[in-house]
């Protein structure tokens, strides 16, 4: 009995990845709204360490409106 060789090429693997790829739209969002987030946690570590608080819209302090961002990105993440 003779084997079926069922291995996939390099280039048939290449192939059913960029197939599966997402469009350039979609990944130009996705890197926006990281590093969007990256700065909000940056800017978060930051105003919990020097204990600054900066009252917005409608009695919301920045501290709590920052994580509350962290923590809605990472909800959306999984």
């Amino acid at each position: 009995m003779e084997r079926k060789n069922k291995e996939l090429s390099k280039y048939d693997i290449l192939e059913k990845l960029n197939k599966q790829k997402r469009g350039g739209i979609n990944n130009f969002v996705k890197s926006l709204f990281s590093i969007t987030i990256f700065i909000a946690v940056i800017a978060a570590l930051f105003l919990f360490t020097f204990n600054i608080d900066i009252i917005l819209i409608f009695n919301v302090s920045l501290s709590r409106a920052l994580l509350l961002l962290i923590n809605l990105y990472y909800g959306f993440r999984d």
